[in-house]
């Protein structure tokens, strides 16, 4: 990772996909950038709802949406988001509403004027058909609006062994399973306190309580050291 950050400071358009993204993948620099007197937008396109509940009773989806909704907004003012964007776009059928998509982060970009999106690669990270729909629609917004675009990647650990890791991991159908995942050239370290406390508001999300469950050691020991990234 040769590359020195030059964006803290500045007025950064997150573009997630689902609650919780934002904590895992950027949470210390949004920090970093508010310390540095930046400003944070963020828009999430999906409010979760699709995904399982770790409540200790059922929920149905539109249950679930709100609850996750709720949590986010708690978890942007701990971030000092400035802005929060949650459209409540298909959870897992982003890439059938891409244009939709497109038309709201279009919409927010011209209104507050960042100076670069930050956002999912090309991989996904994880390989999940909404991050990587995430990706497409805001780079083409990059692109849109002449801003630099910035990528989210796995730490270097992860990617080495992303293999048998992730590919457990992939459970269901919404998946990708072929893609290259991309090595950071970026590191932006952080406060790995502010990481696990963001962490801490998506109690719906939480696994037996761990954010962590079934990661490599190596890998959330670098996840809480830094935030990780690709730019040109």
């Amino acid at each position: 990772m040769r590359r020195k950050c030059k964006f803290l400071g500045k007025k950064i358009l997150f573009v997630t996909a689902h609650p919780d993204d934002e904590s895992y993948l950027c949470s210390g620099t949004m920090i970093r950038n508010f310390k540095a007197r930046g400003k944070n937008i963020l828009f999430c396109a999906t409010a979760g709802e699709a995904g399982k509940a770790h409540l200790g009773t059922s929920a149905t989806k539109a249950e679930l949406k709100k609850i996750r909704k709720q949590e986010l907004e708690r978890v942007s003012r701990f971030l000092k988001v400035e802005k929060l964007f949650c459209p409540g776009l298909p959870d897992g059928d982003l890439e059938s509403c891409k244009k939709k998509f497109f038309q709201k982060i279009a919409s927010v970009a011209k209104s507050h004027k960042p100076e670069l999106i930050i956002g999912f690669g090309p991989d996904g990270i994880t390989g999940h058909h909404d991050h990587v729909a995430a990706w497409k629609v805001g780079s083409l917004a990059a692109k849109k609006f002449n801003l630099p675009y910035v990528s989210f990647t796995l730490p270097p650990h992860a990617v080495k062994r992303e293999k048998g890791w992730l590919e457990n991991r992939r459970h269901a159908d919404h998946y990708h399973n072929d893609l290259d995942h991309a090595h950071p050239n970026l590191r932006v370290e952080i406060d790995p306190g502010v990481k696990l406390e963001a962490l801490s508001y998506h109690k719906s999300q939480l696994d037996a309580g761990s954010a962590f469950k079934g990661y490599p050691k190596v890998t959330v020991k670098q996840m809480l050291a830094a935030d990780y990234f690709w730019c040109d």
